[in-house]
């Protein structure tokens, strides 16, 4: 589900202008959700998320109903793949509060 509607266009234009703001650039970054994350069952709408924007998911497992539920409904598990939008250090504070494996777009 590789869908830039997964985050609300506000939210990306205020990470955008936050960019701007602070003279950073936007990154995008792929990230695994790992067993021990935090995320693994929960949702995008419930992670509680911040300083980013999730613009793709690939889950490990398809999607039970995928056209009754929004992705950011769906329940993320060990395994899953998360494209994310925002500066480095957020993109990197996120891997390490969460629990997540960078696997490209930022160095660790």
């Amino acid at each position: 589900l590789m869908d830039a509607a997964l985050a609300p266009h506000w939210l990306v234009e205020r990470l955008e202008a936050d960019a701007r703001r602070q003279a950073r650039d936007l990154l995008i970054a792929e990230s695994a959700v790992h067993a021990d994350s935090r995320l693994v069952g929960r949702s995008l709408r419930t992670a509680g998320l911040r300083d980013v924007a999730v613009i793709g998911l690939n889950p490990t497992l398809p999607l039970a109903a995928p056209d009754q539920y929004s992705a950011t409904d769906a329940v993320l598990g060990d395994g899953d793949i998360l494209l994310v939008m925002g500066t480095e250090a957020a993109i990197q504070r996120l891997a390490a509060d969460e629990g997540l494996l960078l696997l490209a777009g930022v160095e660790e």
